[in-house]
């Protein structure tokens, strides 16, 4: 017998290779595969988390509140005490271990999500009345400030008209009379601004005013642009848009010399549009995800 030209049982040697091989590539693909399902699970439970949590930063309570609430909100949300990430079990790690591998038979899958409430940064304003920035945000801290606004003598309000219309009593009256469509106005635009005594202008605030019987336990609440820039006398001319503020008017005065619109701040409050502008106690309540 030739035993050195005898080559039965070497296809049991390469199958049982292959066997191995095949074991492997199997192993490495149902975990990859897992991987993939558990971090796609954990994202979406994230990015919920993060959602919901951005959505409570809109409310009108404290800070502090506000805060507890949104991390309560997004611990609900993501089923975990920390939303970074999870562990899994990787099934076929022992395989890869007897060729030289150092598995501990589970992997750590990191996620994340950043959500973004914005403040509005595209408004169509019901009333052509523009506020300072000085006056809105006074402290510069991002927030806004229940001053009263008066047309004259404070100079902190003046009203305005859209890029390409110049403002004057007629123009002015028409915008609040809605003879002339008011256009969306966008946080970065220039807009022209008169802060004088428009009589025609200011008489057609009043009778609306009187409509809705506005007053101080009653106000007309409107959304106005914010400009930048100091409150004074040159808030006469053109001056760029920051965001936009809800100003309720309590009274409009056409009648004495020194002529007003008078009322507060509503901060904060929510706003339903799209985001971009800068916030002054306005914010978009419906949040987005950045990340």
């Amino acid at each position: 017998m030739d035993t050195l030209n005898n080559n039965r049982g070497v296809i049991i040697v390469f199958f049982a290779l292959f066997l191995f091989l095949l074991l492997i590539f199997l192993g490495v693909a149902v975990d990859i595969g897992w991987t993939t399902i558990v971090r796609t699970h954990a994202q979406r439970r994230v990015d919920a988390a993060a959602l919901a949590g951005a959505s409570q930063l809109s409310s009108s309570t404290v800070a502090t509140t506000r805060q507890s609430n949104a991390q309560t909100m997004a611990q609900t949300f993501a089923h975990y005490n920390k939303v970074v990430g999870t562990s899994t079990k990787l099934f076929f790690s022992s395989i890869r271990n007897v060729f030289g591998a150092s598995e501990t038979g589970s992997t750590t899958i990191n996620v994340s999500a950043t959500a973004y409430l914005g403040c509005p940064g595209v408004e169509k304003p019901p009333l052509p009345l523009a506020l300072c920035h000085s006056a809105v945000d006074p402290t510069n801290s991002g927030t806004c400030d229940q001053v009263k606004a008066f047309q004259t003598p404070d100079n902190n309000s003046a009203f305005f008209a859209p890029p390409g219309m110049t403002i004057n009593d007629s123009n002015c009256k028409g915008l609040v009379d809605g003879s002339i469509t008011m256009p969306n106005i966008g946080s970065g635009d220039s807009i022209n601004l008169n802060n004088g005594q428009l009589t025609s202008c200011l008489s057609e605030m009043e009778k609306q005013c009187n409509n809705r019987n506005c007053r101080v336990a009653n106000p007309w609440c409107v959304i106005v642009p914010v400009v930048d820039g100091a409150c004074d006398v040159s808030l006469n001319g053109t001056r760029t848009v920051l965001g936009f503020a809800e100003f309720c008017i309590t009274s409009v005065n056409k009648q004495d010399s020194d002529k007003f619109v008078q009322g507060k701040l509503k901060c904060p409050v929510s706003f339903a549009g799209p985001s971009g502008g800068a916030c002054f106690g306005v914010s978009n309540q419906n949040p987005v995800l950045v990340q």
